[in-house]
């Protein structure tokens, strides 16, 4: 029973295998749960171990403060990191903060519940322990093409027959719908968000390519000169800027790709939620297209003005404004009215 076994006058620890096979051997009453994965670690536990749980009744009153202990052999079946409904964490402080749950069967619930009531019964007369098992949670699982209206009517059936203040009654679907409004609401901030970014990055990109074209106005002269056609310029030009948005394109979708995992990974080590990342592919793929038409736009607006500017003139630095045709000053009609009355 305490788990030696004398050998030449040497006590000897039996191993795992040993003891698990002395106890299914003498028909040892133990029941099977299934535990955190944190209670794994915090005792070094296997599914192959069996474990003593220590269970406690407590009577107060005025009087006096009575306690009955009982232990019960368990053994685990399975340890989980995550289960929907209860507290189960992988984190071993979960133990030591008491957030962590044994899931048995409602048989063994009722049979450790008379175990303690026949010990309680044979040490203190008169010590009564509930033999109902007290349900904390009740899921309720409909059809799957149960329509809206039936979960309404079996939710209002449930409310007009619970009396108690302290019981409520929850429907998943409606809070994933709420879930689900605001992250909708979340993607459209974003996307208003976006929206504004573009209109000032429209500006800002605009002025660049521009000022890059207008400041590198004698390098477009010199490759004129070479002999390079309009449409040839265009390109190199046009080319120059896809460099610019494509490098700007990339360095902004790794550093925000980073980000996003490392805030999700800080999130996640309280959650102990699996990594999911959504990806906004409609407004990744509207920023890259506007881009590259803001970049076409801007190229296209300077290197017109170029291109009806003389060759020299372009070389020597001047203004790249084209040159206006020549137009006769046209005479104040008021000068000719003042000439006629004085």
């Amino acid at each position: 029973a305490q788990g030696l076994q004398q050998d030449s006058g040497n006590y000897h620890q039996p191993s795992l295998s040993e003891v698990q096979a002395v106890i299914e051997k003498a028909n040892v009453e133990y029941v099977t749960a299934v535990a955190s994965e944190s209670v794994r670690k915090y005792i070094a536990s296997s599914t192959h171990a069996f474990h003593k749980v220590t269970n406690k009744a407590r009577r107060v009153s005025a009087v006096t403060n009575v306690a009955q202990k009982r232990s019960t052999l368990v053994k685990s079946k399975a340890f989980l990191n995550k289960l929907p409904g209860f507290s189960f964490s992988s984190y071993q402080t979960s133990v030591l903060l008491g957030f962590t749950s044994l899931l048995i069967s409602v048989d063994n619930y009722e049979m450790i519940l008379k175990n303690m009531q026949n010990a309680s019964m044979s040490a203190e007369p008169g010590f009564v322990i509930r033999e109902e098992v007290a349900f904390r949670d009740l899921f309720i699982r409909v059809r799957s093409n149960a329509e809206k209206s039936d979960v309404n009517f079996l939710v209002d059936s449930l409310k007009s027959s619970i009396t108690s203040s302290n019981i409520r009654v929850l429907v998943l679907q409606d809070m994933l719908d709420n879930l689900d409004s605001f992250i909708n609401f979340v993607d459209y901030l974003f996307s208003l968000v976006v929206a504004v970014a573009m209109v000032l990055c429209f500006f800002s990109l605009f002025l660049s390519v521009f000022g890059n074209v207008k400041e590198n106005s004698w390098e477009y002269g010199v490759l004129r000169a070479l002999g390079l056609s309009i449409h040839q310029l265009y390109r190199v030009y046009l080319y120059e800027a896809f460099c610019v948005i494509f490098a700007a394109m990339l360095t902004g979708t790794v550093t925000g790709l980073i980000i996003s995992i490392l805030l999700a990974k800080f999130t996640i080590i309280w959650t102990e939620f699996p990594l999911v990342l959504r990806f906004n592919s409609t407004a990744y793929w509207l920023v890259i297209c506007l881009s590259c038409l803001i970049a076409i736009v801007a190229t296209f607006i300077p290197l017109n003005k170029l291109n009806q500017c003389d060759i020299a003139n372009v070389l020597r630095g001047g203004d790249i404004e084209p040159p206006k045709p020549f137009a006769p000053q046209k005479e104040p009609w008021w000068r000719k009215w003042f000439a006629v009355l004085f």
